[in-house]
């Protein structure tokens, strides 16, 4: 059983070992599932949007296990607009709650980040954080574990991709009878 934070119909469906469910979401979302699912998203073409720019990209997301405190990643030259993602669980701490703290190729965040709370996921509220970047080689880290995507837009292009995974064991395989 998968289970999303999206409104009915949506919120909860049933997949078959080989089956595949597609819908369509203009806000980050919560997936989460019974037994293990891959799940990834296509960025829409440059005809949906005023501004003209972008085109299809598929990105595959890593589970909240494999997320890391760290990362490096890359915004490539000329496009038009660059991106990065923050996934972070949003936490009660001592001054209150918290998104964690982030600092960005050693600094801070860029002040125009746009917070969005997407949903709970195993009893923890999950944020993201949106924000613009520059182009070249990127160093985020945060004092938790974190997801991120990467992406950006230009005249008839669009490139997105997970910032990466720990890539650790965290199913166990049931055996083939």
């Amino acid at each position: 059983t998968v289970t999303t934070s999206l409104p009915p119909p949506r919120d909860q469906f049933v997949l078959q070992p080989g089956e595949m469910y597609e819908t369509w979401a203009q806000e980050d979302i919560i997936v989460q599932s019974t037994t293990p699912i891959m799940v990834a998203q296509i960025l829409v073409s440059q005809t949906y949007t005023e501004a003209f720019i972008g085109d299809p990209s598929l990105t595959y997301f890593p589970p909240v296990d494999q997320y890391r405190d760290r990362y490096v990643f890359l915004t490539p030259p000329t496009w038009t607009l660059n991106y990065f993602v923050l996934t972070t669980p949003y936490a009660a701490g001592g001054d209150g709650p918290s998104m964690g703290n982030f600092t960005l190729d050693g600094g801070g965040l860029p002040a125009d980040c746009v917070e969005e709370v997407v949903g709970v996921l195993n009893s923890v509220e999950y944020w993201a954080l949106t924000c613009p970047v520059d182009e070249g080689a990127h160093l985020i880290e945060g004092d938790g574990k974190f997801g991120l995507t990467a992406y950006g837009y230009g005249p008839a292009g669009s490139y997105a991709y997970a910032g990466g995974a720990d890539v650790k064991p965290i199913y166990d395989v049931p055996p083939i009878p």
